[in-house]
């Protein structure tokens, strides 16, 4: 998350993968998101700079697309330095969630999802939708699918629309804190994934 010129931007990604080619895709997101935060215009073009990083260390290495293991999804926001609006530009990562007081859970979908940084090639590149209105306590939620890929018993996968309508929190800290044990309870502590959580609150 960095406080640019432009406004908070901020990226949340997920690799898929293990070993090296895990370590080497996130290398490289996190530095050239840092890169370009506040260079870029516009957060579209801050996540366009970033596919062409990983493209490009995909290719020093020589790894074809069908033996990459080390992939990554991400999710991109910048929030308008007022905090009024966010818009949202998707790499194939799992849409964040906007929570507003009195209001069912809802998903914020880009104007375009792409795939995964490096992939776009594939499905077409991401495009954001229109900025996303946000009133005084609303909350964004960034999560990766590590939450709503965890599964019951019954194989049931978590549902967090579902699980956090009606709920209201005090805090963001609140809001994690109840995430974090309400997954735990639904996958009975035996979560298959890592789970990454993120909420921004509008003043």
């Amino acid at each position: 998350m960095h406080d640019t010129p432009h406004g908070v931007r901020l990226v949340l990604g997920d690799v898929r993968g293990k070993g090296m080619d895990a370590v080497a895709a996130v290398a490289v997101v996190v530095g050239a998101f840092r890169e370009v935060a506040e260079r870029a215009d516009t957060i579209e073009q801050a996540s366009e700079h970033m596919e062409q990083a990983v493209v490009r260390e995909r290719d020093r290495r020589a790894v074809e697309l069908e033996q990459q293991e080390g992939f990554v999804t991400a999710v991109f926001a910048e929030f308008t330095r007022d905090g009024r609006s966010v818009t949202i530009v998707n790499h194939g990562h799992p849409p964040p969630l906007l929570l507003e007081p009195g209001a069912r859970p809802r998903l914020l979908e880009p104007g375009r999802s792409g795939g995964p940084l490096a992939l776009s090639e594939l499905v077409g590149p991401p495009r954001p939708g229109p900025p996303v209105p946000l009133r005084p306590g609303v909350t964004v939620l960034f999560y990766t699918d590590g939450m709503t890929e965890a599964r019951d018993e019954d194989g049931v996968f978590y549902d967090p629309v579902e699980r956090l309508d009606g709920r209201v929190f005090r805090e963001p800290e609140d809001l994690l804190e109840f995430l974090s044990e309400d997954v735990a309870r639904h996958s009975g502590g035996d979560a298959e994934d890592d789970m990454a959580l993120l909420a921004v609150r509008s003043l």
